[in-house]
């Protein structure tokens, strides 16, 4: 996961776990403990780039670009497996325009679902779908990277 601060720093965690930033200004050096959490969502970008329904899904640094005009609205393609451990999972990194919807394999119906305003969840370990699409049928391009994180309460 990238985040761009104020100030010009972009942080980017490239594996689960836990790091050291080191910042140093002039002769002051500090020192941040960072946990980077995995994105369970990252196996969607393995199946990019492709075209569907009139949306095309490409890969962009660590990220989604979508472009097009979608013809349908329904959750399809692209698609991936995930698997998931058992604890309460979030999505974040979803704008306006774009649908992600989280089902237990083969079941249909979501735990995560952008749809139903369903962006955290309680999971059992398994194995989910991951799917894009466009809840729209008006043009759309939009850059983002869809973060799916476990989360503790």
């Amino acid at each position: 996961m990238a985040e761009t601060l104020k100030g010009g720093i972009r942080v980017t965690g490239v594996t689960a776990g836990e790091t050291t930033l080191v910042l140093t200004a002039g002769t002051v050096t500090a020192r941040v403990p960072v946990t980077v959490l995995e994105n369970w969502a990252a196996p969607i970008l393995d199946v990019l780039p492709v075209t569907v329904n009139g949306v095309t899904y490409t890969r962009v640094d660590a990220g989604i670009r979508m472009t097009g005009t979608s013809t349908s609205t329904s959750p399809g393609e692209p698609n991936a497996p995930i698997s998931l451990p058992a604890g309460r999972i979030r999505l974040t990194g979803v704008p306006s325009g774009v649908g992600v919807k989280v089902e237990p394999k083969g079941s249909g119906t979501g735990v995560i679902d952008t749809r139903a305003g369903l962006l955290e969840a309680d999971v059992t370990a398994g194995q989910y779908t991951f799917r894009l699409f466009a809840v729209t049928t008006r043009p759309i391009d939009v850059t983002f990277l869809p973060v799916l994180e476990t989360i503790t309460t």
